[in-house]
């Protein structure tokens, strides 16, 4: 019962058995988490860590249980990807579109050095690329609405 508790959350609640691009429609389940928390920074903030430690911790027990390194159907690392990539982001449609695909982009590509992190094991192993790969889409985006900002300014 266990076991299938933990598959369950690390395959996004199911979305990670898609047949096609289960990453991206797990990516999908940070967007309701930013739309209800996100107004709230350090709530979010909050959330954001607890989702990483959580994450790294399921993705580390579901990848004992199903054997298979980095399963492609464990997709709590890309909402945790996701949850950071929008630190500091207002709540709003078109930023949330704009930091999914800038996200997904840099996940799918894995530039140097996100492809580096792939090496290591375990659950950090899982979510640690999609943690830099957040990290990174955070940084883009929010020069791209501080530079729209700005912007408006003038």
């Amino acid at each position: 019962m266990k076991d299938k508790l933990i598959l369950f959350i690390a395959m996004g609640f199911g979305l990670g058995k898609m047949p096609v691009a289960p990453a991206t429609f797990g990516s999908l389940l940070g967007i309701p988490i930013f739309i209800l928390a996100g107004k709230n920074h350090l709530l979010y903030i909050e959330i954001c860590i607890l989702a990483t430690i959580l994450g790294i911790y399921i993705a580390h027990i579901a990848e004992k249980i199903t054997g298979i390194k980095d399963d492609r159907k464990i997709v709590v690392d890309e909402v945790v990807g996701f949850l950071i990539t929008m630190i500091g982001i207002p709540v709003e449609i078109f930023y949330i579109i704009m930091g999914f695909f800038i996200f997904r982009i840099i996940d799918i590509l894995k530039p140097p050095p996100i492809c580096l992190l792939q090496k290591a094991s375990g659950g950090f192993g899982i979510v640690l690329d999609d943690i830099l790969a957040g990290i990174i889409g955070c940084i883009i985006l929010n020069i791209i609405v501080r530079c729209q900002y700005l912007y408006l300014l003038f």
